[in-house]
């Protein structure tokens, strides 16, 4: 009965011990979940940024492109008015 006793408790520590590594594993993988859930948001966060980038880049352009066009068109007429002027 005594071995019985003794092999008992060898168990129940070996049970006890794997408990212990399961829940610590389970906590890592529960930082490791939240430390993605993060990185998730900060990339998501950084693609909107990009893509509100890229929408302002291009209406930058788009108004440069517009003010490129009336300069040449307002050189136009005072070209043409000095043309006037000048005859």
């Amino acid at each position: 009965m005594e071995k019985s006793q003794k092999a008992f408790d060898v168990t129940e520590k070996s049970i006890n011990n794997y408990a212990i590594k399961v829940n610590k594993s389970k906590e890592e993988i529960s930082n490791l979940d939240a430390q993605l859930n993060k990185n998730t948001t900060i990339l998501n966060k950084a693609g909107k940024s990009t893509k509100n980038m890229s929408k302002s880049v291009d209406e930058f352009s788009k108004s440069s492109e517009q003010a490129g066009k009336s300069t040449i068109k307002l050189g136009s007429l005072i070209k043409a008015n000095n043309k006037l002027r000048n005859d």
